[in-house]
């Protein structure tokens, strides 16, 4: 990573700029509230507070030589995050302007199985390289005042306004590496809530102005975010490569040619026939096998419907040699530990079969009655037996199971560390030197909540009387004359959910009642249905370093 923000074509140093992203931000929420183009609950939405300054980190290209890192700014609770999700909605309507794109492989094949293939015509793709990074800013915006002045962009917004906005947006680009701040020159972050919008806009511009100018017809063209599917002239692939790569000279393509008929584009090998295309399944050489396996600890619903799903993706996306569908799904099946026995059950009900065979099960939902969802984890027989108690009880209430494990346990976390004192919403635990603690909760900067504890123990004058609201950090630290170390402060959970935050708190000050300075109150929102619950999850803790979350799971476990 060091070496790719070093590029000093594409990086630059900078300060923090956190502070001045967030008073800008402001600034023009506050525009925006006052004109009444948005109304309070969206003005609350998108003002930031306690923000964070996006980190980079990098993803290695596996199906790439050396496997180079992809470079990925993590822009969550950024300054911009939610202002930016606010302007993607308002230019989706202008994201797909010439019709080129395709959402997925099965939109694919059923563009690309209606295509007739002119005498003479050979199948290409282009990929342009390294599109996010190198979309021109000034380009972008001059596209999307064409259209707005075209009046594609439904608002209530000005131009002057909407223009200002967006262009905020687009070059407030700073993040961190390590210890410092950087700033990207030109371009779009791959991970920016904008970026793949903006991308799809200058595509799709650009595209459009090529095929104005480009001297001979292209058939069939489809595009997939930066990848782009036609059928051209082949004699013809040189030049319409030179009018691509001489549009902008920061968009440059790489062309693929087919080979002995067949050409590879998304999960589908293209064929094509004297006058027509036809598709087949296809899977990358360095792509695994690995899916949901059979034997993992999963409902077996889900494994049942992972592999059915798989086969109608390789029934789908099939249009020819239809006989080796299912030596294919059996073979990556079995790698899975799917019994063959299953397998063939499921192949013989669900595939070849007409739609009405295969989707006849009915699910009556409840009418005019809110329908409450949650998720439990999942626990082979009792989730089960639970799901069925509350489908028989009500139908108000769905249940889906999550995993007590996640992916993210598995993989090395590659972002910069955050600051501890630069977090918000966290539940925090601040020793005393008496070896009690006081546990509080906050959804500031917990630098900020420090910094008001302190200033409250400082301020205190012995000759007015105690406030009514005065924390028991404070009460403790006035009464008994003593030092908490503020320095040694640990954050002991994390919620971005205030209400959630404040079970959270109670939870800790109740498991750790007999070392705490907390006040009796502090707990009085505590149900008294969990007391023996609590009181397992802390004999636990007391032999185990694990948090509440990791406790309770234990507990539903045994």
């Amino acid at each position: 990573m060091a070496s790719i923000v070093s590029d000093e074509t594409t990086y630059k140093t900078t300060t923090n700029q956190l502070a001045i992203a967030e008073r800008k931000n402001n600034a023009l929420v506050k525009r925006l509230y006052e004109g009444s183009h948005i109304d309070f609950i969206t003005k609350r939405e998108l003002t930031t507070h306690n923000s964070r300054t996006p980190r980079i980190y990098g993803l290695p290209k596996i199906h790439k030589e050396n496997t180079p890192l992809r470079p990925i700014v993590s822009c969550i609770k950024s300054p911009t995050y939610a202002m930016s999700k606010f302007l993607n909605q308002l230019l989706k309507p202008i994201a797909d302007e010439g019709g080129f794109n395709v959402k997925d492989s099965f939109e694919f094949v059923e563009r690309v199985t209606k295509c007739e293939v002119p005498e003479g015509y050979i199948m290409i793709s282009l990929d342009v390289v390294s599109l996010f990074p190198n979309i021109p800013r000034d380009l972008a915006l001059r596209i999307i005042e064409e259209y707005w002045d075209a009046n594609r962009i439904t608002t209530t917004i000005d131009k002057r306004l909407f223009l200002e906005v967006l262009k905020f947006c687009l070059e407030t680009s700073f993040f961190t590496y390590g210890d410092q701040h950087f700033s990207q020159i030109d371009g779009m972050p791959m991970g920016g809530p904008l970026s793949p919008i903006i991308a799809d806009i200058v595509m799709d511009y650009t595209i459009g102005k090529i095929l104005e100018k480009v001297p001979a017809r292209i058939v069939c063209l489809t595009k997939y975010v930066d990848d782009i599917f036609c059928l051209v002239p082949h004699d013809k692939v040189t030049d319409i490569l030179s009018h691509f790569n001489g549009y902008h000279p920061k968009l440059q393509f790489t062309v693929e040619l087919e080979k002995e008929g067949g050409l590879p584009y998304l999960d589908t090998y293209v064929v094509r026939k004297p006058s027509s295309l036809a598709t087949m399944w296809y899977k990358k050489p360095i792509a695994s096998d690995r899916m949901l396996n059979f034997h993992s600890q999963h409902p077996l619903r889900q494994k049942v419907g992972t592999a059915i799903g798989f086969m109608k993706r390789i029934e789908k996306l099939t249009t020819t040699n239809r006989e080796n569908m299912k030596e294919i799904a059996i073979s990556k099946l079995r790698v899975n530990g799917f019994p063959p026995k299953l397998i063939n059950a499921l192949w013989n009900k669900h595939i070849g079969q007409p739609a009405s065979a295969t989707h006849n099960i009915s699910h009556s939902s409840p009418t005019n009655t809110e329908v409450i969802y949650k998720s439990i984890t999942y626990i082979p027989k009792l989730s089960d037996t639970i799901k069925r108690i509350l489908r028989a009880e009500t139908q108000t209430i769905k249940i889906a199971f999550k995993c007590a494990h996640t992916n993210s346990e598995l993989y090395t976390n590659l972002k910069t560390k955050i600051d501890p004192l630069l977090e918000s919403g966290v539940v925090y635990s601040i020793p005393c030197e008496c070896e009690r603690v006081y546990v509080g909760k906050t959804m500031q900067r917990l630098k900020d909540r420090m910094n008001q504890h302190k200033r409250s123990i400082t301020q205190y004058d012995p000759n007015q009387e105690e406030k009514s609201d005065a924390t028991a950090l404070v009460t403790h630290a006035r009464k008994m004359k003593h030092q908490f170390l503020f320095d040694s402060v640990e954050i002991v959970d994390r919620c971005e959910h205030n209400k959630k935050l404040e079970y959270l708190e109670m939870l800790h000050i109740h498991i750790q009642r007999s070392h705490t300075v907390n006040k009796r109150s502090d707990t009085e929102g505590i149900n008294t249905i969990y007391t023996s619950l609590l009181q397992r999850v802390k004999t636990r803790q007391q032999h185990t370093n694990t948090t509440i979350d990791d406790e309770f799971q234990s507990c539903d476990e045994s």
